[in-house]
């Protein structure tokens, strides 16, 4: 049922509709990563980096079942971090949450940063060698404020808004990809012996590009979709499809942007293989090469709106998600507060403006905060698959439009999958996504000492989540991805699955030692939805 916000002024409103919606999904995803993430995993992985992208959009399509079911049958704003705190508690949920707040804030900064980097083909006073200049540093700052400002005038307006600047940059990436097969395609570039053939970098390559070059980043917007549910029309319905239309979208887009990338690079640029190639904008650069130039100015027209687009949907749901913390008791009270013009939690807003500028000034390169930042996602969403059986056992007669087939096989193999990708970010990227966590951890034990959660009641069902950070952090240092090597390949990967498949079925048990997780608040999307 649609509400009506005359009947209550002080709440979010589902306004948005579903096709709005999908553009919101398109709009996150495609941002950055599709101006860099082709070149990064060319260099890790040559030819084979084709893979890489195919086992990305699998691995996002387990997770993103899970959250299909989870998001149609409780379709709450900022889910993401409301599913945890229903199956395991405020401690499980705390972490999770507070790490995937951090990674709202910080992808709308690095979108803004790569936009105004971007620009600086126009303007070259913005940014050099090392990064934004201060000037660059400004207009950043700036155009994050821009994206909530957007914001801040309802999702109807933002929608709108959003709309059109997928609908423009959707078109760059396609058209790209067509001129590149069409006229610039090197077909001898796949099987080139000087470059290293279709594993340069062995079997290994893959991997390590699925985590380390941007890959993962590049699909994780689909989440815009799981946090705006609270706000779109008929979720029940529309959430699953549009999930999935948007990711199917996407990962189409990418594979074939990686073979269009693969096939315009000039087998002269190749002379010291593929991890030698470096292009500083390179879709535009290999235009440039093959005589396009027609289409490199349009790549570098959008390589300013598609981050601006990306950024402005995390501006969106950063909002959203620290609005469910306060619903779970994370944040203040004034962090929940909403408009009662344009119906959006307008101090939510401030603050996650206010700390975005504080990621947005030490940006300096791409490449490594987006590792850190999908990491740092991959730790948040993995919890997810567990919330899923959780709440099916504990509420077997909780109405849901869509169910996942087989969950009980489909949830652990993405728990492992997400475990996997986070080892391949490898050491030392491990030690410091877990960074954050700490800090997440540390507030908690704060805001406990304050008698705001009943750290006894809930210090059971965190366990198996603080063993299972711990565990991975063990095998990265000690393991063959990074680490000290003192654990072979493929032996560290096999502990990382069996860890991972000991850690998810303790998650699973650990719900017994919670009340009912629906006794500790219970919103009125679930509890209409209970027979």
């Amino acid at each position: 049922m649609n509400q009506n916000p005359a009947e209550n002024p002080l709440q979010l409103v589902r306004a948005m509709e579903p096709w709005q919606l999908y553009l919101v999904g398109i709009g996150g995803i495609i941002g950055s990563g599709w101006l860099f993430g082709s070149m990064y995993a060319a260099q890790m992985a040559g030819p084979s980096s084709i893979l890489a992208w195919v086992m990305g959009a699998i691995a996002i399509f387990l997770i993103g079942m899970v959250y299909a079911e989870l998001s149609a049958s409780m379709p709450e704003a900022g889910g993401v971090v409301r599913f945890p705190h229903y199956s395991h508690g405020s401690l499980a949920s705390f972490v999770v949450a507070w790490a995937n707040y951090l990674t709202y804030a910080a992808t709308a900064a690095i979108e803004a940063s790569a936009a105004t980097n971007y620009a600086s083909y126009y303007i070259h006073s913005l940014a050099g060698p090392s990064g934004l200049t201060p000037l660059g540093t400004i207009v950043g700052i700036v155009l994050l404020a821009l994206f909530y400002i957007i914001n801040g005038f309802g999702i109807s307006f933002y929608g709108w808004v959003n709309s059109v600047l997928t609908i423009a940059k959707l078109v760059t990436p396609m058209l790209a990809i067509a001129v590149f097969l069409l006229v610039d395609f090197h077909s001898g570039n796949f099987s080139s012996s000087q470059a290293g053939g279709w594993f340069p970098s062995g079997v290994k390559g893959p991997f390590t590009a699925l985590a380390s070059a941007g890959v993962i980043f590049a699909f994780l917007g689909f989440r815009q979709v799981v946090d705006l549910a609270g706000e779109v029309k008929n979720p029940g319905r529309s959430l699953p499809r549009v999930l999935f239309a948007v990711l199917a979208t996407v990962s189409v887009l990418y594979i074939l942007l990686q073979v269009a990338f693969l096939g315009a690079v000039p087998p002269r640029l190749l002379s010291h293989g593929w991890a030698g190639l470096l292009l500083k904008s390179p879709l535009a650069t290999l235009a440039h090469i093959g005589g396009l130039q027609w289409l490199a100015i349009i790549i570098l027209i959008d390589a300013v709106i598609s981050p601006s687009g990306a950024g402005l949907a995390f501006a969106a749901s950063g909002p959203r998600v620290a609005y469910a913390m306060q619903k779970n008791g994370y944040f203040p009270e004034w962090m929940g507060r909403i408009s009662v013009r344009f119906h959006v939690p307008s101090l939510a807003l401030v603050a996650s403006f206010i700390i975005g500028v504080f990621f947005l000034l030490p940006i300096h390169s791409w490449q490594t905060l987006a590792d850190i930042i999908a990491s740092l996602t991959l730790f948040t969403y993995t919890i997810a698959p567990v919330s899923a059986v959780v709440l099916r056992a504990e509420f077997p007669n909780m109405r849901r439009p869509y169910q996942v087939g087989a969950l009980q096989v489909v949830a652990p193999i993405a728990f492992v999958v997400g475990s996997l990708i986070m080892y391949f970010n490898g050491w030392p990227l491990t030690g410091q996504v877990m960074i954050p966590v700490g800090v997440g951890l540390l507030l908690y034990v704060y805001y406990a000492s304050q008698g705001a959660f009943s750290v006894k009641r809930d210090i059971g069902s965190a366990l198996w989540l603080v063993s299972w950070v711990v565990f991975e952090l063990v095998i990265s240092f000690m393991g063959s991805f990074g680490g000290k090597h003192w654990i072979h390949a493929p032996w560290d990967v096999l502990l990382i699955v069996v860890g991972s498949l000991i850690a998810y079925f303790w998650g699973i048990a650990s719900r017994n030692s919670v009340t009912k997780p629906l006794d500790l608040e219970t919103p009125e999307p679930i509890l209409s939805q209970v027979t």
